[in-house]
């Protein structure tokens, strides 16, 4: 058998599932996420070199990228790990075009989600609020009581599992 189909159906089982329990749970299992990390790697290992090298490339810009929104409240745990291993199995190029597509799928998610709970002006002024407060501590070096976060009560909650997902198979077939 053909190991890149190997990645690609793992791939795809991967995030197809954690949209499920997303969508039902509003969790992502830790065991999915782990485990799809290192079949990938595994896989991609017996690829060789060069694939385990790109797949560890694109799971360091998962890491790297989101974690900062894990920080603030715009991603969860289970989020950041599934874009993790998400990057492990496309590997860095084709891991940046899951990433665009999985954020423009995401922001239209969140607007309609929005609109449809007449929160769209609340959620923007939200937004404004973080911005505001990450560039009043980041870049004016000023001191604010309390860091910002998109995590509050009654905020507008996305299962971003599935914008994820279709980000990825978008990246698996570009």
């Amino acid at each position: 058998m053909d190991l890149n189909a190997v990645v690609g159906i793992g791939l795809v089982t991967m995030v197809g599932i954690a949209a499920a329990t997303d969508v039902g749970h509003s969790k992502i299992p830790n065991v999915l996420t782990i485990t799809g990390f290192v079949f990938a790697l595994m896989v991609r290992g017996l690829i060789g070199s060069e694939a385990l090298i790109d797949g560890l490339q694109g799971a360091a810009i998962g890491l790297v990228l989101f974690v900062p929104f894990f920080a603030i409240g715009g991603l969860g745990g289970g989020d950041v790990k599934l874009l993790t291993a998400t990057g492990a199995f496309l590997g860095w190029e084709r891991f940046l075009v899951a990433i665009l597509a999985t954020a423009f799928i995401g922001a239209a998610m969140a607007v309609f989600a929005a609109v449809r709970q007449r929160a769209l002006l609340d959620t923007l002024l939200r937004m404004r609020d973080l911005v505001v407060g990450l560039a009043q501590r980041v870049v004016l070096s000023k001191k604010v009581t309390e860091l910002p976060t998109l995590d509050k009560p009654g905020g507008v909650r996305n299962p971003y599992g599935v914008a994820i997902c279709a980000g990825a198979i978008i990246g698996l077939l570009y």
